[in-house]
């Protein structure tokens, strides 16, 4: 379904709003590569640690583009908060 149908349908049925950020918070393409850089920096943390090394840069500059994919989601959480506290009525005719 194409997500302004989504939209439509949802804008009729104010209770499903959080399903709006679903694409956001849920799909595979924000989920998978956050992910995978978890692993990667796990794998990287406990292999500067079995050699008894100090953590190199790699793993920072990963966590900083993980951090960076996962605004979206803080963003959209954020939004469905502020629409359950202030019950905007938006879709009131």
């Amino acid at each position: 379904m194409c997500p302004a149908v989504k939209v439509l349908a949802h804008a009729r049925n104010p209770a499903r709003l959080a399903d709006l950020t679903a694409p956001v918070t849920h799909d595979p393409a924000f989920r998978a590569p956050v992910g995978h850089l978890q692993i990667r920096i796990r794998d990287l943390a406990a292999e500067a640690l079995n050699h008894g090394k100090a953590l190199p840069p790699k793993p920072r500059r990963l966590y900083r583009v993980r951090v960076t994919l996962g605004w979206p989601a803080f963003a959209a959480l954020v939004a469905v908060f502020w629409l359950m506290v202030t019950k905007p009525g938006l879709w009131q005719g």
